[in-house]
């Protein structure tokens, strides 16, 4: 049996013209864009012309809506302040506060509907909702969420009630985590759920199988398990929450790794309830799809950098060998580790502490036995076949 830890989320899982302060230089940004990330990271300031932020926002989700099967990959990431704009997330789209805490960063309504898998505008079916997520943000408003599996909701603090469907149209499957509901939340026509150390005023709707591990338990429905769709565990024995990008006036960017938590339940974020660390991005290496492939990426692992990749869709023809304890690898974007030949996208047989976060893992047109490889490959292993 391995005894090491390893910490996984993986599929289930972006300032005109202004600079920034990034560690001891200043970053210039143009058009939402920075270099350090690329075209396919969208960062938004309070400043910036909310008249032009809104149409950005609705041209991306235009083309995501309905791409079920495209290789585009966004991250939209929006400063600390308030934001006068709506928006919706659609496929391969992940949109995110940069702040410590999700208040330090509002935007009036972020939704995602399904409207768009059938002609009949009756049709409301989330079940091909899938490959999106929320994180670290204040939504001012009711979210509509109707999404099905390999879709995240994170640290996100929501004003009003959370809609897990749309309109009782069929959906599927979800996660929701370290996250407050000031209503409540509505699953509805949700035949299956996910939801993790969060708090709620309370819960309606069940179908198949709606799991709550750590809620608060003043929001969790009376009835479980036969007597009702609701699987009840009382507290999250060990979690560790997913790693996120920052951004603070003095150091720039970092990356917030929240630490080990032990019997936990309801949300872990607060004035004086964070616990972990910022990391400096100067110990991250930054991928980007068009410039970098497995030797570029496994030459700063084993030089003892972390990886940053970028939203796209990186074709590596051998593994990621990772050889340093304690390494983390962030996805944004949910970018997308694909094997070229048959080949493992990440091994590892001794470094522990692992933490694989934000990335999807996936199959190229040859079969691959594994496609995530943890442990020494002469005695116990852990695999992950993701598709």
């Amino acid at each position: 049996m391995i005894k090491k830890r390893y910490l996984l989320f993986i599929g289930l899982v972006a300032l005109i013209g202004i600079a920034v302060g990034c560690g001891k230089s200043k970053v210039k940004i143009k058009d939402f864009h920075t270099d350090i990330f690329g075209d396919n990271v969208y960062i938004f300031s309070p400043e910036d012309d909310m008249s032009k932020v809104q149409e950005t926002l609705d041209k991306i989700y235009e083309k995501q809506e309905t791409a079920q099967f495209d290789d585009a990959r966004y991250a939209i990431y929006f400063m600390p302040g308030s934001y006068e704009v709506s928006t919706s997330a659609g496929f391969y789209t992940q949109i995110a506060g940069l702040g410590m805490l999700p208040t330090d960063t509002k935007i009036s309504a972020i939704n995602t509907y399904a409207r768009w898998l059938s002609d009949d505008p009756s049709n409301h079916n989330a079940t091909c909702n899938f490959w999106r997520s929320i994180e670290n943000v204040e939504i001012a408003s009711d979210v509509v969420w109707a999404v099905s599996q390999a879709t995240g909701m994170r640290r996100v603090q929501v004003d009003g009630n959370l809609i897990l469907h749309d309109e009782y149209g069929w959906a599927s499957g979800g996660f929701l985590a370290d996250s407050r509901i000031e209503g409540i939340v509505d699953s509805g026509s949700q035949q299956q759920w996910l939801s993790r150390n969060n708090s709620y005023k309370g819960w309606t709707g069940q179908n198949w199988n709606i799991v709550m591990a750590g809620d608060k338990a003043s929001g969790v429905p009376d009835k479980t398990w036969p007597e009702a769709a609701y699987t009840v565990v009382d507290t999250t024995k060990v979690v560790r929450e997913k790693p996120f990008l920052v951004y603070d006036d003095k150091d720039g960017f970092g990356v917030y790794v929240p630490d080990w938590k032990n019997d936990s339940a309801s949300y872990g974020w607060g004035k004086d309830t964070n616990e972990g660390k910022v990391l400096p991005i100067s110990d991250f290496y930054i991928a980007k799809e068009k410039t970098d492939n497995a030797d570029t990426i496994n030459k700063a692992l084993s030089e003892g950098k972390n990886i940053i990749f970028t939203p796209g869709i990186y074709k590596l023809d051998k593994a990621l060998n990772i050889q340093n304890s304690g390494t983390i690898l962030l996805g944004m974007g949910l970018a997308t580790l694909r094997s070229a030949n048959g080949n493992e996208c990440i091994a590892s047989d001794n470094a522990d502490d692992l933490i694989l976060a934000g990335l999807l893992v996936d199959a190229g047109t040859s079969e691959s036995d594994n496609l995530v490889h943890l442990g020494a490959k002469d005695s116990a292993k852990l695999s992950l076949l993701v598709p």
